[in-house]
């Protein structure tokens, strides 16, 4: 990225559910946790970017779904 583009890292807050997703981010630099929140310090916020060699599972494949007629 150039140094134009590039964006400053910065802590983001968010609560145990949200901050799910930014582990799986590739964004994600390091995190704390405190109290009932999590701080995660980004290098670009909110612009998600799965990491490398994760795949969505295929709908068809989740049991749950099979099982419904």
């Amino acid at each position: 990225m150039s140094p134009s583009r590039r964006r400053e890292e910065k802590w983001v807050v968010r609560g145990f559910l949200s901050a799910c997703e930014c582990f799986s981010c590739a964004n994600k630099l390091d995190h704390r946790l405190k109290g009932e929140r999590v701080y995660i310090l980004c290098r670009d916020p909110c612009h998600y970017v799965p990491l490398k060699g994760e795949v969505a599972p295929r709908i068809e494949d989740i049991e749950a779904v099979k099982a419904v007629p």
